[in-house]
């Protein structure tokens, strides 16, 4: 199920790739555009592929667990 954390959980690491600054002394405002990259493994989708012939699956992204990451001390959020 892709509600339901690995066993034993899981490390993530999170990256915040910035990819924009602009400071405003006049408004006294600054705007940081970024985005989050997250990395994980999840053991319940390794095998070992000399096993069982199969060197690769896909997947639907619905179907995956993915960390449910929030940012809270966001003021406004722009959409691309």
């Amino acid at each position: 199920q892709a509600s339901v954390i690995p066993p034993g959980g899981v490390k993530v690491d999170v990256e915040l790739v910035l990819t924009g600054l602009q400071v405003s002394t006049s408004t006294e405002t600054m705007t940081i555009s970024a985005y989050w990259r997250l990395y994980w493994r999840d053991q319940r989708l390794s095998w070992n592929s000399t096993l069982w012939g199969v060197e690769s699956l896909v997947f639907k992204p619905h179907d995956l667990w993915v960390p449910d990451v929030t940012m809270y001390e966001k003021l406004q959020e722009s959409e691309y």
